[in-house]
């Protein structure tokens, strides 16, 4: 596979996980994503732009704590 390959083929990975957001979103849905910037936790976005860091084990959602608004230059994680 070509570098030229490759590069497509990142760059629809990554529209398809912005498709998928917008699209719960669009849904009145949350979306989870991971941070850099937050390693300890899952982002939890929810369709008003408000964002918890929260923490999953066994099926159990925990909050660890309220983030700001997403920048509008930083895309999700997804």
């Amino acid at each position: 596979m070509t570098d030229k390959h490759l590069r497509h083929l990142e760059e629809a990975i990554r529209r398809t996980g912005e498709v998928a957001a917008e699209l719960g979103r669009a849904a009145g849905k949350p979306i989870f994503y991971t941070d850099p910037a937050h390693p300890e936790g899952i982002i939890k976005e929810y369709p008003d732009g408000s964002r918890d860091l929260i923490d999953r084990k066994l099926g159990e959602e925990r909050l660890l704590a309220h983030l700001g608004p997403r920048l509008p230059n930083h895309a999700a994680a997804e």
